[in-house]
C-alpha cells in the first residue's frame, strides 16, 4: 500500500506534519513451497509467516532536529499505534483511516541543500498473532 500525502498522521499522540508518504510492504518470511513430479514448477505454495513493514517519511523543518519545531520521534523498540487518512487519487471520496500497532525499527534522516527528511520505520505487529496486524475502516 502507498499513501501519498495522507492526512492526520499520528504515532501515538505524536503528530506527524508534512508527511510526503507512507508504504506498507509485506513480504514471506516463511513459505512451504512443494513440487510434484510433473513439471519444473512449484505445484503448491503457502505463507505460512509474514512481516508487514511501513515506512513514514516526512520532511522535517530547518532547526527541528533540534528539537525546536517537531518533537523527537519515539525510541527505537517503542510500540506505537500509527493513524492516518486517505483517499484514492487524493479525493475527498472514499476515505479510509488506517490504523496499524508496530514498533520503531529505524529512524534515519537525509539532509540536501534544500529539504530535510525524516523516514522512520515500523514492523506491525498482531496482538493475537493471527489477525491483520493493518486496520482499515470507511469514514
Amino acid at each position: 500500500m502507498l499513501a501519498l500525502r495522507p492526512n492526520s498522521v499520528t504515532l501515538d499522540s505524536l503528530p506527524l506534519e508534512h508527511v510526503a508518504h507512507i508504504i506498507i510492504d509485506r513480504a514471506a518470511e516463511s513459505l512451504i513451497e512443494e513440487w510434484d513430479d510433473t513439471g519444473p514448477h512449484a505445484a503448491f505454495v503457502d505463507v505460512a509467516q509474514q512481516r508487514t513493514t511501513i515506512k513514514v517519511t516526512h520532511t522535517v523543518e530547518t532547526g527541528a532536529l533540534a528539537g525546536f519545531a517537531v518533537p523527537a520521534p519515539p525510541a527505537l523498540g517503542a510500540s506505537v499505534t500509527l493513524t492516518f487518512e486517505t483517499a484514492l487519487a487524493g479525493s475527498d471520496g472514499a476515505r479510509r483511516r488506517i490504523t496499524a500497532s508496530a514498533v520503531v525499527t529505524a529512524v534515519k534522516h537525509d539532509v540536501t541543500a534544500s529539504l530535510t527528511t525524516r523516514t522512520i520505520t515500523l514492523i506491525a505487529a498482531s496482538a493475537s498473532g493471527t489477525s491483520d496486524p493493518i486496520a482499515i475502516e470507511e469514514v
